[in-house]
């Protein structure tokens, strides 16, 4: 018991104090799984999004006398699915981004390295997420005012 009280609170066994932490991997590596539960996290809303706009949410309106108002140019279920796939492969984007960079920084934290990796691949991912996102509520608004 008093093994698993040295390991975790990092008490001195010979006098019995705790000992001061003076490097932040510990830090470092809690602050890298918490970032991978919010990948996750994220990715789970944009999966559970795509799943419902594909089974069932429709993007169509009707108008006070039940006649369906719906552009010629434009196609509720063809659009939905079409939503709902983009959804999909960026909550599997988010999912495996979120996984990569937890993979690299523990393997950093295990051979300890205190290079910071250069997180391009994170840049890039989110900035295709925003403008995805971004040009789909724009195509929205245009489709909604028609």
């Amino acid at each position: 018991m008093s093994l698993i009280l040295n390991i975790f609170n990092k008490i001195d066994p010979e006098d019995g104090r705790i000992t001061n932490v003076t490097t932040s991997i510990p830090r470092d590596c809690l602050q890298s799984e918490r970032s991978l539960l919010q990948y996750c996290k994220f990715s789970g809303m944009l999966c559970f999004a795509s799943l419902a706009i594909l089974l069932d949410f429709k993007f169509s309106s009707t108008s006070e006398k039940g006649s369906k108002i719906i552009s010629s140019s434009f196609s509720p279920t063809t659009f939905s699915k079409a939503l709902g796939i983009i959804l999909f492969f960026l909550s599997v984007g988010s999912l495996v981004l979120g996984g990569f960079n937890y993979y690299v920084s523990t393997k950093n934290y295990i051979q300890n390295h205190t290079k910071i990796s250069p997180k391009s691949t994170t840049k890039y991912f989110l900035m295709i997420l925003v403008l995805t996102l971004l040009s789909l509520d724009i195509t929205l608004l245009i489709e909604s005012n028609k």
